[in-house]
């Protein structure tokens, strides 16, 4: 079991994600997480998987086909959990949920003024 501290340093605004991607502003260093069911062929039946990249500059952008792979129609949903998490020289791991745009709009806005 890992303990996630909720991380202060980051607003609300700083990451939000809608259906086709995360946007994310002044994060750089830290990693985007993405926890989503997938239905498996094997149990037949959803499991729980998580996906991470990590964020390699200040203002960046993550579309679908950036999380879950090139050839992944998969979008993204208000049940799945997104958020950022970095963790400090005494081991310490912070996080920040991210907030879901249910309009595009908002997104595409963010994404604009980034």
């Amino acid at each position: 079991m890992i303990l996630r501290v909720k991380d202060t340093t980051i607003k609300d605004n700083d990451i939000i994600y809608n259906k086709d991607g995360v946007v994310t502003k002044g994060l750089s260093d830290k990693y985007l997480m993405v926890l989503t069911k997938i239905f498996s062929t094997d149990t037949n039946a959803y499991e729980n998987v998580i996906y991470y990249k990590k964020i390699t500059s200040d203002n960046q952008t993550f579309t679908c086909q950036d999380i879950f792979g090139a050839d992944s129609e998969k979008k993204l949903s208000e049940s799945d959990k997104v958020w950022v998490e970095q963790t400090d020289g005494q081991r310490i791991t912070r996080a920040k949920l991210a907030t879901f745009e249910r309009h595009k709009h908002s997104f595409t806005t963010a994404v604009s003024s980034r």
